[in-house]
């Protein structure tokens, strides 16, 4: 899908993308975003 038009989709790739950092990668900047967003972020049980 084209993130241009639909802006909820680049919003969401954003999120995973820092989810996915802060499992991988968790330097300064990674865990300070998350700390900010954490409580945005739903993982299903």
């Amino acid at each position: 899908m084209d993130d241009k038009n639909v802006p909820g989709i680049r919003l969401a790739d954003f999120m995973a993308g820092l989810y996915r950092s802060y499992l991988d990668n968790k330097t300064q900047d990674v865990l300070h975003m998350y700390s900010l967003l954490k409580h945005k972020i739903k993982i299903p049980d």
